[in-house]
Order: structure tokens, then C-alpha cells, then sequence
């Protein structure tokens, strides 16, 4: 053995004591090597930012509204037993969690960030009476960014034909959101009436 390591047949003596290490073990490298494969391969898809949760589905999918989060956010049981966390597309209903994004709110409606939070769990329990434990159609719009930072699907929510954002914009209890989406314009629309 030499100072690099190897032996008189330049074999890297380390790698050869690994090897029988693995071998004494009943374990070969080719196998440890496949289960380090297949955990990094399974890590790197589970957290890796997916396009839609409900695998691209677009379009319109039937359900049941489990449980409302807040004014803008709510948890969907699809037809085919699919759960998804739904935000509302083209809507910001006034914030009740985040009291930093409550400040900012209040702060640009010029309200007192006490009012916004009152608002915002009006907006709640509107949308609670409005969908929760009901049959509901989310409607996925195709080209449209599936869902948001914080892994939610984005779209719109109907009940009985009736699209629930634009309740809330109608009612006053949400703001439009900037990005462009396909029901802008009634959103702006009803938003201008308030």
C-alpha cells in the first residue's frame, strides 16, 4: 500500500474494503446503490412543485365541500374520492389568519385592521352557509396556473350554477385579485357596483 491509497495492483484499497464490508453484510453495492436510487427518485417527487395536484385534470369535476378554511379558501371531496384544498381564482377575501396581510389590507382599503378581520370572518361564515357539507362544481380553467405557493388548486366554485367569488365580490367581502383570469371582467363588473 502506497501513500495514495492503493494497493501494489493500483486498486483502490477503500473501495475494496467498502465492498466486502457490504458483501459481509449479504448486501451488494449494486443494491445499495438501486435503494439509494429509488429514495432520492421518491424524495425529489414528493416535494417537487407539481402542476396540479389533481394531476392536470382542467375542466369541470363534481364534489363535496368538506370544510370551509376561510372566505376564499375550502377543501373539495371530488366524485372519484380526489380531496383538494381549492382558493378561490380571481379573489382575495378580506384576511382573518395572517395579520401581517391583514395589516397590508387594511392599510390599502383604509380600514382599521380590526374591521378587516371582522370582514374577513364574514366572509367565512358566508361562504360556510353558502357551500360547505353542499354538492359543488369546481370548474379548473385550462391554461391557467393550477395552483398557488402554498400547493392549492386554483379555481372557480359553483353552487347550484351560481359562482361563489362572484357572491363574495358582489357582497363586498373580497378583493379582486391583479392577475388576468377567464372571469375577470364579471368580477371587475361586480366589484365596480360596490
Amino acid at each position: 500500500m502506497n501513500l495514495f491509497g492503493t494497493d501494489r495492483t493500483g486498486n483502490d484499497r477503500s473501495i475494496n474494503l467498502r465492498k466486502r464490508a457490504y458483501r459481509a453484510r449479504g448486501i451488494s453495492l449494486p443494491v445499495v446503490v438501486l435503494i439509494l436510487l429509488a429514495a432520492i427518485t421518491t424524495w425529489i417527487g414528493k416535494y417537487r412543485s407539481q402542476p396540479s395536484i389533481v394531476e392536470g385534470i382542467t375542466g369541470v369535476v363534481t364534489g363535496r365541500c368538506l370544510r370551509v378554511i376561510d372566505g376564499d379558501t375550502m377543501d373539495i371531496r371530488l366524485r372519484d374520492g380526489t380531496d383538494l384544498r381549492l382558493r378561490l381564482l380571481g379573489v382575495d377575501a378580506m384576511e382573518t389568519h395572517n395579520l401581517e396581510k391583514q395589516a397590508r389590507q387594511a392599510d390599502r382599503l383604509g380600514l382599521p385592521p380590526s374591521t378587516v378581520a371582522r370582514l374577513g370572518e364574514e366572509a367565512t361564515d358566508r361562504m360556510k352557509s353558502w357551500v360547505e357539507r353542499r354538492d359543488v362544481v369546481v370548474v379548473l380553467p385550462p391554461g391557467e396556473k393550477g395552483h398557488d405557493g402554498y400547493g392549492r388548486e386554483l379555481g372557480y366554485l359553483e353552487v347550484e350554477g351560481e359562482d361563489v367569488g362572484l357572491k363574495l365580490v358582489s357582497s363586498g367581502l373580497a378583493e379582486l385579485r391583479r392577475e388576468p383570469h377567464d372571469r375577470s371582467r364579471a368580477y371587475r363588473k361586480a366589484a365596480s357596483k360596490n
